[in-house]
């Protein structure tokens, strides 16, 4: 059944797709691993992917889970990692790095299995929770777009 979320991931995948050297639904779909049927349901909303295809979107792509799921920019990892690196250093202002994040970070900057695991179901709860994640912000007087990302 198609919802709205749905449908829009679709569209901005077909786009992504295309901005990937204009790559056709049975090429991609045969580097995914997958029925061309299937990237064809996900592309017009009927179907919602799963796990596996965002791990390999990310891996043979490049591609902003992010961005797919609710339109955040940018549209590729790697510009992304380039607006990391100009945030480096400021990122945590508030927490410490104890023990179990610190074990967190190690295993997401050692393991590519952690890292989009972990970057899917950021972006994941980032989606689903996306009220409560603003409301507690304001809260503190942070505005969401200062983040830089």
């Amino acid at each position: 059944m198609k919802d709205e979320i749905s449908i829009e991931f679709g569209k901005r995948l077909k786009e992504v797709r295309k901005k990937l050297n204009n790559i056709t639904q049975t090429e991609f779909a045969k580097q995914m691993g997958m029925a061309k049927s299937s990237l064809c349901e996900i592309e017009s909303g009927e179907v919602k992917p799963g796990f596996d295809f965002f791990y390999k979107l990310i891996r043979l792509f490049g591609i902003n889970p992010a961005y797919l799921m609710h339109g955040d920019p940018p549209v590729f990892l790697n510009e992304m990692q380039q607006q990391a690196k100009q945030q480096e250093g400021v990122l945590l202002k508030k927490r410490p790095i104890d023990g179990k994040l610190a074990e967190i970070l190690w295993y997401i900057d050692n393991c590519d299995a952690m890292y989009y695991g972990m970057l899917s179901l950021f972006t994941l709860f980032k989606l689903e929770h996306d009220g409560l994640i603003k409301e507690e912000l304001n809260k503190h007087g942070i505005k969401p777009e200062d983040s830089g990302f």
